[in-house]
């Protein structure tokens, strides 16, 4: 039962490490040196979206958005600043106050900044499961905008139903 149960992990695992973020156009992308290239503040609304939902860029950039941030409304804007090699941290503002801020772990590759993968598995044996990845990147275009772009894979069970969502996004978000 054990060993069942560690291989099933396995090919999971495995076969999850093969879903990766779209690549943008490459004549679109900027080339990037450091992440200080990042560095500047961004409108909070996408000027472009290729997705139904629409979400800000806090929204996207923070898995644990609560209510209130996830409802900003008026001039909110989001700075980002390089801390390190690997790690951006990502500042809300509304009207010039600071609301929330929030580090994001990555690392850079060719020209666009590649968040950790951000999984959660909950295996119960025919009972429940659940597995989630989500994963972000960022780059810049020619006109110094913010490009994101993101990938959500989840699926579970509960006994025997099977059921999954996944779902990719490129938005784009002016530089002020």
């Amino acid at each position: 039962m054990s060993i069942r149960l560690l291989l099933i992990l396995s090919c999971i695992i495995f076969l999850t490490g093969c879903a990766s973020v779209k690549q943008v156009q490459s004549d679109r992308v900027k080339p990037i040196e450091t992440l200080s290239d990042f560095n500047g503040s961004y409108k909070n609304y996408a000027v472009e979206n290729d997705s139904l939902t629409g979400k800000t860029l806090w929204n996207r950039l923070n898995y644990q958005a609560t209510g209130s941030e996830s409802n900003m409304t008026g001039e909110t804007i989001v700075r980002l600043k390089a801390l390190n090699t690997k790690q951006i941290e990502i500042t809300l503002f509304q009207r010039n106050k600071l609301i929330n801020s929030v580090i994001i772990n990555g690392k850079l590759k060719q020209n666009y900044f590649v968040s950790r993968h951000n999984r959660k598995i909950i295996p119960v044996p025919f009972i429940y499961g659940h597995f989630s990845n989500k994963q972000l990147q960022f780059s810049i275009d020619q006109y110094n905008n913010l490009t994101l772009d993101g990938i959500n894979n989840q699926w579970g069970w509960v006994f025997v139903f099977l059921a999954s969502r996944d779902n990719s996004f490129t938005d784009r978000y002016k530089k002020m």
